[in-house]
């Protein structure tokens, strides 16, 4: 397939001109481009294998990126090839050191530990989903291929950071996690998170707040009701909340129903977690292999595309970063 074609797919889905179309025009370019190698069913089933391949191509290079924005402060993402595993090295130097630096001999010898390192494998597994087009709508204008590759985006991702969540807050009940390291609480309180904050810091330079958009609201630098600057008060103003809390960067998840229902929120607001910011990031993302997809073709003739990836989620550490849940706030959307 021309590259041409796979840097309109790209722009098409990321809102970006390219050479010689601007943002307007790349949707209406690319189209013309899939016209010709699939203007008609004939043509589809001849190139439809070339079509895969922009679709997947578009997605695996799109969505590791979109998951490094929101998470890789606290993330690191590997991609591995169909069949490959992922390794982890789980540096122990600086752990092994906070437990013996209080142990001195009466002749001022320290107790000597290693810098070693573990290594850990992700297993993982695969998410899938299915979408309808109909090509007669593609051709004629009404439906595009951004709307088809941003919902086979936006499901891997949510699949993502779902899975991120859900271990994250597996954690808040884990013996392993120190007393120190949770807190819970009706309500924000300041005291608590800077103490978590002040807990985290300890293991690094800094620390990051990740929490959902509901949490973090209750965020602000208030003084005596005063703002400290305008700047607090201008994020507030169009992204609803502060993008920095007491000197800690504030990093939110795009916020999701778990249905057309609209009852529930995918992830629960009343969890929030401070992560230290540094070179050992605690959670680890995998993606292995190609997005796979193939098609079905219904009695109208439209075509549904199916779809899945594989990818897997594991969790380093339980000391050096914190948890913080407020029980005031629910999954629940009309509780609110």
């Amino acid at each position: 397939m021309e590259d041409n074609i796979k840097e309109l797919a790209l722009a098409a889905v990321t809102g970006k001109a390219v050479a010689n179309f601007s943002k307007a025009d790349v949707e209406t370019a690319l189209r013309e481009e899939i016209r010709k190698i699939a203007g008609s069913m004939k043509d589809y089933q001849k190139n439809k294998w070339d079509l895969f391949e922009l679709i997947q191509q578009t997605a695996d290079e799109i969505v590791p990126n979109r998951i490094i924005d929101i998470m890789g402060q606290f993330a690191e993402v590997q991609q591995v090839g169909q069949g490959n595993k992922a390794t982890f090295k789980k540096r122990l130097g600086k752990r092994r050191g906070k437990s013996f630096i209080t142990k001195v001999s009466p002749a001022g010898t320290y107790e000597a530990f290693r810098l070693d390192s573990e290594v850990m494998e992700i297993p993982t597994q695969a998410v899938g989903a299915a979408a309808i087009i109909d090509w007669e709508r593609y051709l004629d204008g009404l439906d595009d291929m951004a709307d088809l590759v941003d919902i086979i985006m936006e499901g891997l991702e949510d699949a993502i950071y779902k899975a991120v969540y859900e271990q994250l807050i597996a954690a808040y009940t884990n013996v392993k996690m120190p007393a120190a390291n949770k807190v819970t609480a009706s309500g924000f309180d300041k005291l608590a998170m800077d103490r978590l904050i002040s807990v985290v810091k300890s293991y690094g330079d800094n620390a990051i707040i990740f929490c959902t958009p509901l949490f973090a609201r209750n965020l602000d630098n208030e003084i005596k009701g005063s703002y400290l600057n305008d700047t607090d008060k201008m994020e507030v103003r169009t992204q609803g909340y502060v993008g920095i809390y007491h000197g800690t960067p504030v990093v939110v998840l795009p916020m999701a129903v778990e249905t057309e229902a609209n009852l529930k929120w995918a992830y629960d607001p009343s969890y929030a977690f401070v992560m230290p910011a540094g070179k050992e990031k605690v959670v680890k993302i995998v993606l292995e292999g190609d997005l796979q997809i193939n098609d079905w073709t219904n009695r109208d003739w439209s075509l549904e595309m199916q779809f899945y990836k594989k990818y897997g989620v594991g969790m380093l550490y339980f000391n050096n970063w914190g948890v913080y849940k407020d029980t005031s706030l629910s999954v629940d959307v009309m509780s609110m």
